[in-house]
């Protein structure tokens, strides 16, 4: 088994158990994928030396109170051959994923600055709508005084013919008035006095009758009262 399900059965933690290793001095081999392989026979000890280490002991220590089980084979040329090719593999494979990860933080970065420039924009056309909107107050306040003149001016003109009315009787009475004191007086035609006239029937001492105003004349003088 390699190091990680070595550390599963140790219920511990991968990077514990390769310090252990490194701590203790032991040498394991590697697979194709370049993880330690442990064989089974180590695990017996694995276990004495986690009691060990977790009662506070030291790795000299635990070296001389835990023999180690038979050393692994030596790595023979081939699977150093298998090894080094897996080396290899795996430092391609970290090569891609750094050139990958600079990759990454690159349009990351990129990314950013285009974040930036949207909430550039974003703040830009808040404040447009925030005018915007101050405009719009504006105008309703406009309109709603222009409504109340619109009214004013419709009550006016409602009661418009009634001033015109008024005004033109107020017209017609000064005038009326202005005649009457400007005006002379017309003066009094007085009739003039009854003109008496001879009557031929006054010899014969007869009336006249002609005349309307008869009754109220006064006699006319005889002909023996004349000097």
């Amino acid at each position: 088994m390699n190091t990680q399900e070595l550390a599963k059965t140790l219920d511990i933690a991968p990077e514990k158990l390769s310090a252990w290793i490194k701590e203790l001095g032991i040498t394991f081999n590697s697979d194709e994928s370049g993880l330690t392989v442990v064989p089974e026979a180590w695990i017996a000890y694995f276990k004495q030396v986690k009691a060990l280490f977790n009662a506070g002991k030291k790795a000299s220590d635990i070296r001389k109170a835990v023999p180690m089980p038979e050393p692994p084979p030596a790595a023979d040329a081939p699977n150093a051959e298998a090894g080094a090719n897996s080396r290899q593999v795996l430092q391609e494979t970290f090569r891609q994923m750094e050139m990958r990860i600079v990759s990454m933080q690159f349009h990351l970065k990129n990314t950013q600055s285009e974040m930036v420039k949207e909430q550039k924009n974003l703040a830009k056309v808040q404040k447009q709508v925030e005018d915007l909107t101050r405009t719009v107050d504006v105008l309703q306040k406009n309109l709603s005084g222009s409504q109340k003149t619109n009214e004013t001016v419709n009550q006016f003109l409602n009661r418009y013919w009634l001033y015109q009315a008024l005004t033109v009787a107020i017209t017609v009475l000064l005038v009326l008035i202005l005649g009457r004191l400007f005006t002379p007086p017309v003066p009094k035609v007085i009739p003039p006095p009854p003109v008496a006239s001879a009557s031929p029937n006054a010899e014969t001492g007869s009336e006249d009758f002609g005349s309307p105003d008869n009754t109220n004349a006064s006699p006319s003088p005889s002909a023996s009262s004349l000097p």
